[in-house]
């Protein structure tokens, strides 16, 4: 592993520790009735933060590998909207139940791209 992506990954466990310290400390506050322990807009600037340095970690190859991965998830997504707003106006039928298959099978390559 390169120096730059080693000391990305060790900022990056650094981001990670300090996230589940506000977790754990909310988690107390939580139990004992009070006010949360952070902000969350501070808990997703870390979050973002965590992914900044994710990508920074990434060699050029990986990076564009990340980016396609990416449009072709944005792509699903409109594609998934569209057969299911064309399957919604279609009258009752066989091809209304087509459509709708087609649009739950879209829907479920999100599940199956989700499973590590």
């Amino acid at each position: 592993m390169q120096s730059h992506q080693l000391q990305c990954h060790i900022r990056a466990f650094a981001v990670l520790a300090e996230m589940e310290a506000m977790k754990a400390e909310n988690e107390n506050r939580t139990r004992r009735n009070e006010a949360q322990a952070y902000n969350e807009n501070n808990f997703f600037a870390l979050s973002n933060r965590l992914e900044e340095l994710a990508c920074e970690a990434l060699t050029d190859e990986e990076q564009q590998i990340k980016i396609m991965r990416d449009e072709a998830n944005h792509s699903r997504e409109v594609a998934e909207k569209a057969w299911y707003k064309y399957a919604c106006s279609l009258p009752f039928g066989r091809d209304r139940e087509r459509a709708f298959e087609i649009y739950k099978n879209v829907r479920m390559a999100q599940r199956i791209l989700a499973i590590p």
